[in-house]
């Protein structure tokens, strides 16, 4: 993932403490920006009314957003999961009897039960592919059926 490092936002800023404002959400942000630049017409006329209020006791500042060098650990695990679905939905539906239907909630619960047990075939595989950190997780059956939803969505 490309990540730039110089990332700046608008947040808006008490003038007493110089902290970030409890109303620095970004509908305030727009109202603010909408007063400062007396633009009346139209739809941001309607925000730059709420602007004065806004600014009578806040500023506009630039703020530059948290940067991380390295992905976050969960981010990693789930982008290793992600990938290790689809290969594990093959051996689950190897596996899986013609007369059952695949359900998700069963194939959440059978990635859980593989990825435990050491002597799987699912657990080799995911070592063989270096997924250690997923490995090492050990995430429960309900983090696998959300990662699924995700998927689906």
């Amino acid at each position: 993932m490309e990540r730039e490092k110089n990332l700046k936002t608008q947040v808006l800023v008490n003038r007493k403490t110089n902290r970030v404002a409890s109303i620095s959400s970004w509908l305030s942000i727009l109202k603010a920006r909408a007063f400062l630049k007396r633009d009346f017409r139209g739809i941001a006329g309607i925000l730059a009314v709420g602007g004065a209020e806004i600014l009578r006791c806040n500023k506009l500042s630039d703020k530059r957003k948290s940067y991380r060098e390295f992905p976050h650990a969960n981010e990693t695990i789930r982008l290793q999961a992600n990938a290790l679905i689809p290969i594990l939905a093959t051996m689950w539906g190897q596996q899986l009897a013609a007369h059952r239907e695949p359900r998700r909630l069963e194939f959440a619960k059978w990635i859980h039960t593989e990825l435990t047990n050491g002597h799987s075939r699912a657990y080799a595989f995911a070592c063989a592919q270096n997924f250690h950190d997923l490995l090492a997780a050990k995430r429960s059956a309900r983090w696998w059926l959300d990662q699924l939803q995700k998927i689906a969505e």
